[in-house]
């Protein structure tokens, strides 16, 4: 039978090419899946820095994959111990190259953009000590090996090969001695599974080491620094606003709501920043998962000393987010709502492709038995009425919290009645007559402390840990 001819292409060379390499054939290794990415790839070889050839070079490899974004030498140059080669960018991180030690430029075999390999030759140096290129091995080994021992790992796996070697499970073993920790001798080896560390060439200790470590701590400041600013919520007036209804803010309403002791992750905190005037810190909604009665919780409030708490299409956007996280992680949600729906003169944003999903994910998570409850702390009006309506359970404040989908002044324009607001849709009304509301409380606080029993009720069995209440000193 013939497998080939003129203008048919099979893989038969490649088959064979297989069969023949000395690892597949003599059976040097285990084989997997992943042999011909590891053997037959085409990179190129690896070439390992050398402390001696007949011309004293050091190769200076890229210690992972990635894009070379900046090559700083040329043929030619001369470089000093630690001088920085070349720039490697992965995983939207920089990286800097170093030279392990002085010399001059050879090649530069690498160009700006492109794409490497681990342990892909970057740039070659004729050494200018070859004992300084020995130490900086030695010293980059040493310290691989004590990342690697510093480093536990909660399970092992049974399969693997032993010595450095690599599974199919991609976990990576080392020969580990017991030492007797009396008498300090060595016992029976094992294998120790090495999971989650991530060793590097690079020094902390480095000059190039120290450049990132104070560039790192430079973006951790100016994260901060942002979060310090968008975490009272509006301006100092919408406050002081806020308060004289003796009304809670958004933080200290979830502060009161969750386990004492127990922290708030709070998720997106940094939405909408920067955006719309620069006022809309947080797209007006705080975010995040507390523990309630021992419980994990998604909480969502509305940060109503911003435009009245009102919907913009990032917060929106925040929202459905959380909503998809809790519906992941089947985390009882939990709605303080304080808004006057959506935004009229971004409305055109808000409602397509988005606008009224995260209703359905109320109604869907309710039917998979995930609890959606509300609390109503001042207004919920248009579409914002939707959303403790469609909860399991919710509790409103008297003579402060209100739902209806029209107001008093679009009632009056249409239908020319005169109607307050705690009327037309207060506690009362909607605990008495129109049974939309479940529960009435006379404070914020008080409707705090039924909602944190409304969570125990529907949540019964899935405490994770014991509740912890405020103590009291005596």
């Amino acid at each position: 039978m013939v497998l080939e001819g003129p203008g048919m292409r099979t893989n038969v060379p490649r088959l064979i090419e297989i069969l023949t390499h000395p690892v597949f054939a003599k059976k040097q290794e285990d084989v997997y899946t992943s042999f011909l990415s590891e053997y037959m790839s085409g990179k190129p070889k690896e070439d390992k820095p050398k402390e001696k050839t007949t011309v004293e070079e050091v190769a200076i490899c890229a210690p992972m994959a990635g894009v070379v974004y900046d090559v700083k030498v040329k043929v030619g140059d001369k470089v000093a111990d630690e001088d920085v080669v070349a720039v490697l960018e992965s995983m939207k991180t920089q990286t800097e190259i170093a030279a392990p030690s002085g010399g001059e430029v050879i090649s530069v075999n690498v160009n700006k953009g492109d794409q490497v390999g681990e342990d892909q030759t970057l740039v070659t140096i004729s050494a200018a000590s070859t004992a300084a290129s020995t130490a900086a091995t030695q010293r980059s080994q040493e310290e691989k090996e004590e990342a690697i021992e510093s480093h536990q790992v909660p399970r092992a796996l049974s399969v693997g090969a032993v010595g450095g070697g690599r599974g199919p499970t991609s976990m990576w073993y080392k020969e580990v001695a017991l030492i007797d920790r009396e008498s300090g001798a060595k016992g029976k080896s094992h294998k120790k599974a090495i999971a989650g560390v991530l060793t590097s060439k690079l020094s902390s200790e480095s000059a190039a080491g120290k450049r990132n470590t104070a560039h790192m701590e430079g973006v951790c400041k100016a994260l901060h620094q942002k979060l310090a600013e968008v975490a009272n919520g509006g301006s100092e007036k919408a406050v002081q606003l806020h308060r004289s209804r003796g009304k809670l803010l958004a933080r200290e309403r979830i502060e009161l709501l969750i386990d004492h002791g127990t922290e708030f992750l709070e998720l997106s905190a940094l939405a909408a920043y920067g955006m719309y005037d620069k006022t809309v810190h947080k797209g007006a909604i705080v975010v995040g998962i507390g523990v309630v009665h021992g419980v994990e919780c998604l909480i969502i409030s509305n940060e109503s000393t911003i435009k009245g708490g009102t919907m913009f299409p990032i917060g929106v956007k925040k929202n459905l987010r959380a909503q998809h996280i809790a519906e992941s992680l089947h985390l009882p949600c939990i709605y303080f709502v304080d808004s006057g729906g959506a935004f009229l003169p971004l409305q055109a944003e808000v409602f397509p492709e988005t606008g009224g999903r995260g209703f359905c994910n109320q109604a869907r998570m309710s039917s998979m038995g995930i609890p959606q409850l509300a609390c109503v702390c001042g207004m919920s009006t248009a579409g914002g009425a939707y959303i403790p309506a469609m909860c399991d359970e919710m509790i409103m404040v008297k003579e402060q919290g209100t739902i209806y989908l029209a107001g008093p002044p679009l009632v009056k324009a249409a239908t020319g009645e005169e109607v307050g607001p705690q009327e037309l849709g207060g506690a009362e009304m909607h605990t008495t007559v129109s049974g939309v509301a479940d529960n009435m409380a006379a404070d914020e606080k008080s409707a705090i402390m039924i909602l944190r029993g409304m969570v125990d009720t529907h949540t019964m069995g899935d405490t994770l840990t014991p509740a912890r209440l405020p103590t009291t000193s005596t």
